[in-house]
């Protein structure tokens, strides 16, 4: 368990299992332009974001959050399969995916965050099960850069209440 916070830039990676406690700067985490598997990310105590992946082609086993400062997970500009990701206290998102981001989830357990998932600004993204317990949205989808687009979600349709979902104009939910 390392305490403080870890970029990782134009790396390959093998099979790495990350632990880090109490980050002190924006990313606890930040993996930019990296390509691999990675098997364990804990992350717990972040002052902001816990989790940056940006630019990169990755497959993650497992991804684990207790107590962000701000989202448990950003995404952006990249490839993503992760097979399970649990958070718990995430101050603003759970998941936050966008910059053209193409993710797919086998499982995902969000819980205590303001809003459970965002996906945004031409993102696609695939949740094959999970929940979202206790976030004031439960899933928000729209367009926050001008230079992109709405955005494309398949998920469960038991994932959470429908009364707490925002879908913007061009922007597309499918359940599964």
């Amino acid at each position: 368990l390392l305490t403080g916070s870890l970029t990782i830039n134009n790396s390959k990676l093998n099979n790495l299992n990350i632990y880090l406690d109490n980050g002190v700067h924006e990313d606890s985490l930040n993996i930019i332009k990296s390509t691999g598997s990675i098997n364990n990310i804990y992350v717990r105590n972040s002052f902001q974001d816990a989790i940056d992946l940006d630019f990169s082609n990755l497959y993650i086993k497992k991804i684990e959050v207790e107590n962000a400062g701000n989202d448990c997970l950003d995404i952006s500009a990249g490839n993503y399969i992760i097979d399970n990701i649990i958070t718990n206290q995430c101050l603003d998102k759970g998941i936050s995916v966008g910059e053209s981001s193409n993710i797919k989830i086998g499982n995902l357990e969000i819980k205590n965050s303001d809003v459970g998932i965002v996906i945004k600004d031409s993102s696609y993204a695939k949740i094959s099960k999970g929940k979202v317990e206790n976030s004031k949205v439960c899933l928000a989808m729209y367009r926050k850069k001008q230079e992109f687009a709405g955005s494309y979600l398949e998920i469960p349709e038991k994932i959470c209440d429908k009364n707490k979902i925002y879908i913007q104009k061009n922007s597309l939910l499918k359940f599964l």
